[in-house]
């Protein structure tokens, strides 16, 4: 198991490096959409960890995707604290825990083991679960308050991003300079 969460790490950070960085010119800023399965933790560590490049101005969790809100939550602010980051409040959100249409699409036991980092150990951010914020208003207001378009990176469900644009497109739709999907 470690050694397939091991190559899925570098295999993502190989894949995210190339794809989604050759793209930007110069330091660019960020907002990151993740469901945070395992394939998108090392993309957020990475992402965390480039600061001279990108500057991140929130993380949005769709509660539609593989792992719980508030779980989701947690996971993501020990990733921060894990990448050294804890003390710049980057603010974390999630939104609707259903998809825009159809039927839930995570078996329960996939959602469990996310829920739970899969049962690997990485040190607890002393950071609280944030005050409830809707991920879609979030986005919204990082959006609005953006001096430069940004660059949108979504890793899971995109309910968040298609909630945004049915709500607010024409609103916010040229403060978006790009939205890379990993789909």
């Amino acid at each position: 198991m470690r050694l397939k969460l091991l190559h899925s790490i570098l295999l993502g950070l190989l894949l995210f490096n190339f794809s989604s960085y050759s793209q930007e010119k110069g330091k660019f800023d960020i907002i990151l959409d993740t469901d945070m399965a395992i394939d998108d933790w090392p993309a957020v560590l990475y992402v965390l960890n480039q600061k001279e490049r990108a500057n991140l101005l929130g993380i949005t969790i769709p509660g539609s995707g593989e792992a719980h809100c508030n779980f989701a939550i947690q996971n993501v602010l020990d990733l921060i604290h894990l990448a050294g980051r804890a003390k710049e409040n980057i603010q974390v959100t999630c939104g609707d825990e259903v998809p825009m249409e159809g039927v839930h699409a995570f078996p329960d036991a996939w959602r469990i083991d996310v829920d739970k980092f899969y049962g690997i150990s990485i040190p607890r951010s002393p950071q609280k679960l944030p005050a409830k914020s809707h991920s879609v208003a979030h986005l919204r207001k990082l959006l609005q308050k953006a001096k430069n378009p940004v660059v949108i990176l979504t890793l899971g469900p995109l309910t968040n991003i298609g909630q945004l644009l049915e709500r607010h497109g024409n609103e916010v739709r040229k403060k978006i300079k790009r939205i890379y999907i990993m789909g």
